[in-house]
């Protein structure tokens, strides 16, 4: 299978007693490195920066820490319309990525301003929702 291979690690000393720990989602593509962090969602956030430097829509492996595949997804741009959600009253889950300021629990604005169409300033487009493998 052809695409995109991505890293996925915890930033350490991250996790604080209210909140979770740091993820660093990284690839190169295009012979640029790209890189995001989050305290949900780092991969989504990831995907959005691909597509907004105009990466092709093709498929992406992400891998943990140990070298073991974590995450398919067989469309980036599908992917980038997406985050992960959670909260004491809401179960992990994917959700349509909104930006801006309170946003949700990704932390809004993080990627700058960049929406899942690559193009600033517009609305998330509906998308269905995502499927990968269980993890091992």
């Amino acid at each position: 299978m052809s695409g995109i291979n991505a890293t996925l690690e915890v930033l350490p000393n991250s996790r604080t007693a209210k909140s979770g720990s740091i993820w660093i989602a990284s690839c190169r593509w295009n012979g640029r490195a790209f890189e995001a962090r989050s305290r949900n969602g780092a991969s989504f956030a990831l995907y959005r920066q691909l597509v907004a430097a105009r990466c092709p829509d093709q498929a992406l492996r992400v891998y943990g820490p140990e070298g073991r595949l974590q995450l398919t997804f067989p469309s980036i741009h599908r992917a980038a319309g997406q985050t992960v959600i959670e909260g004491s009253k809401t179960p992990i889950s994917h959700a349509p990525y909104r930006d801006g300021p309170g946003a949700g629990t990704e932390g809004g604005g993080q990627t700058g301003g960049i929406s899942p169409s690559g193009v600033p300033g517009t609305a998330p487009r509906p998308i269905a929702p995502l499927s990968s493998p269980p993890l091992r």
